[in-house]
């Protein structure tokens, strides 16, 4: 954790739960930034972690705004997931092209399987008809 950061502020840290970035969703690789809500933030409190970019960014709303505002946090991770997070279409693009390659090899399967059974299906057929 960096020292000197007021509460409520940036923390910077190397082994985080989060995969991704809470705001742009891609995989946070090296050094990941921590923020949490501020002890006077209204309840829920929470924390976010972001990829270097993302916290760039929030940091630079965070010179803008009042200091010691309890919401200031939430106001900049707001103002940086609408200029920055991936648009739901985009997301669940991605999503969906991976299902297709998922179903697309789910279906050449079932087909590869299908001809397989039916070539034994012949030969057995053409075996028993070659003995009577």
């Amino acid at each position: 954790m960096l020292t000197g950061d007021p509460p409520g502020e940036r923390h910077w840290q190397l082994a985080a739960h989060d995969d991704r970035c809470n705001i742009c969703h891609r995989p946070l690789r090296g050094a990941r930034f921590y923020y949490e809500d501020a002890d006077e933030a209204p309840a829920p409190r929470r924390g976010w972690t972001l990829c270097g970019d993302c916290s760039d960014a929030v940091a630079a709303q965070l010179g803008g705004l009042a200091a010691g505002a309890p919401l200031r946090l939430r106001v900049a991770l707001g103002v940086v997931a609408a200029e920055r997070a991936l648009p739901e279409a985009e997301r669940v693009a991605v999503g969906r092209s991976s299902e297709r390659r998922f179903n697309t090899a789910l279906i050449a399967t079932v087909w590869a399987a299908f001809i397989v059974h039916a070539a034994a299906f012949v030969a057995i057929v053409v075996v028993i008809a070659h003995h009577h």
